[in-house]
């Protein structure tokens, strides 16, 4: 017998609160960019965070943490590659999953800083 998977959760439409721009410098690696964006009571819908290297003379996107298709997931791009790879990280099911998504997604974008580096610098 096959366990339905619960509804997915997704944000409100038309989105009527507001979004805040993110732009975390570290210093010596790179930084993180992204969105973060709210409904009317300030609790958080949706948010994208990049993890960007600088080389050349121009910033470039090594890893993309987002909420988008109701799951928390992650694109690894590559520096010599025209796509990325997904990896989903947890389904949403309620609004709470985007606050966790969000904590977790900050976590791994610093804790495998040089791991995901690498992986772009290599691909």
């Amino acid at each position: 017998m096959q366990v339905k998977e619960p509804e997915r959760w997704y944000p409100p439409q038309p989105r009527r609160g507001p979004s805040y721009p993110i732009e975390i410098e570290l210093p010596g690696l790179g930084r993180i960019i992204g969105e973060t964006k709210h409904d009317e009571n300030h609790r958080m819908t949706e948010f994208a965070l990049i993890a960007q290297v600088f080389l050349a003379d121009a910033w470039w996107d090594v890893v993309r943490i987002d909420t988008d298709h109701a799951e928390v997931h992650a694109h690894y791009m590559y520096r010599v590659r025209d796509y990325n790879d997904r990896e989903k990280i947890h389904s949403i099911y309620c609004q709470n999953d985007v606050d966790r998504g969000y904590q977790l997604a900050e976590k791994l974008l610093i804790a495998r800083w040089a791991e995901n580096v690498m992986r772009w610098r290599s691909g």
